[in-house]
Formats: structure tokens, sequence, C-alpha cells
């Protein structure tokens, strides 16, 4: 039986540590459920945790205008694979809002692969 589980556990292994980074590129996203501030900071995971990966965020707010909001691009890896930025809500005032404060906002994590230009 112990046989059974070495040789069940190689093919996760594997699996976890080889075919889903490389080929499975994903990006996951924690932040408090309640924020009292139009700021606050947002982190996660990604993977792969290669230097041509990074994270953009964009924040929804659901005041029935359907936009989304990219973040400046402020974003640091701090370990290989964790990420942390800065997500906006708003602003303090809420001037450019169509319904009126406290607002839910959404908040997105997108992965993307950075990309060569060459350039003559």
């Amino acid at each position: 039986m112990a046989d059974l589980i070495a040789v069940g556990g190689i093919p996760w292994l594997i699996w976890n540590s080889v075919i889903k980074p490389a080929y499975l590129p994903s990006v996951t996203i924690e932040c408090q459920p309640k924020i009292y501030s139009h700021e606050q900071v947002v982190f996660g995971t990604y993977t792969p945790a290669r230097e041509d990966y990074q994270v953009r965020l964009y924040v929804h707010p659901e005041d029935n205008l359907n936009k989304y909001y990219l973040q400046d691009r402020r974003w640091e890896s701090h370990l290989r694979g964790t990420w942390a930025d800065w997500a906006r809500f708003g602003n303090p005032e809420g001037k450019d809002m169509t319904k009126p404060l406290p607002l839910h906002f959404r908040v997105f994590a997108a992965l993307i692969r950075a990309c060569r230009i060459n350039a003559r």
C-alpha cells in the first residue's frame, strides 16, 4: 500500500511543480472584504514565477457604468511568485460616481506576459 501511495504521489508532484506552472499560468488575489479608505494594498501569488510575467489590477465600481479602471503600475514582486499593489477605490469625495457612498467594488487581477519589441 505504501508503494502505491509513493507512486501515486509522483504524478501529483510533477503536475504541481512542472506542468501546471509552465502551461497553466494563474494569479490569486487577496484583500479585506470591508475597506474603510479609498486606497488599500491588495496582494496574492502568481505562477509561473518568472520575470517576464507581471500582475495588473483593475477596479470595477458597481455604480452601473460598467467601467474597469487599470490601476497605476506600482506592483511589486516581493518573493518569487508573490505580488502586492495599491488599489484605489474611487476618490475620497466621491465626485465622479453615479451612486452615493458607500459603494461596492470588485478587484480583478490579470497576469500578463511582457513582450519584446524590436525597435530600429
